[in-house]
């Protein structure tokens, strides 16, 4: 049990240092006021599903207990990745490799969740990590 809960901090911290450093960079593109488009989305899916998976989904101790390495391993992959693309000259390249790091950490978790979740959870998480669907105007 105490493994369960030093392994369930460890998780929390290196995920709120994280979202720390993404705060704290300048929008790509230099900014622009509304959600990103593209590939961007998947930047920040990690900790959104990592809510879900401890907060709103239901899930068991044992299932976010199978998750937690998946996750941990992916952060590490996402960060460097993320390291290395920030290193690259060309903004055209700088942003081609953040969005291949956040669509490949996107398509690891994916994998995971697919063995791990049960149909009804799998239903929810899907239907929350959805795009919002946007209104036409005048409506």
């Amino acid at each position: 049990m105490m493994n369960r809960a030093l392994v369930l901090v460890v998780l929390c911290v290196a995920l709120t240092a994280s979202i720390a450093l993404v705060s704290a960079q300048p929008p790509a593109g230099g900014g622009g006021g509304g959600r990103g488009g593209g590939g961007m989305g998947n930047g920040m899916y990690l900790e959104r599903t990592w809510t879900a998976v401890c907060f709103q989904l239901g899930l068991t101790n044992d299932q976010i207990m199978g998750l937690a390495p998946t996750f941990a391993a992916a952060l590490d992959v996402r960060t460097k990745a993320t390291e290395a693309a920030r290193a690259l000259a060309d903004q055209t390249e700088r942003r081609a490799a953040m969005t291949k790091a956040g669509d490949d950490c996107k398509a690891t978790l994916d994998a995971k969740l697919a063995t791990t979740l049960n149909a009804d959870q799998l239903a929810t998480l899907q239907k929350m990590m959805a795009p919002p669907q946007r209104r036409p105007q005048g409506q």
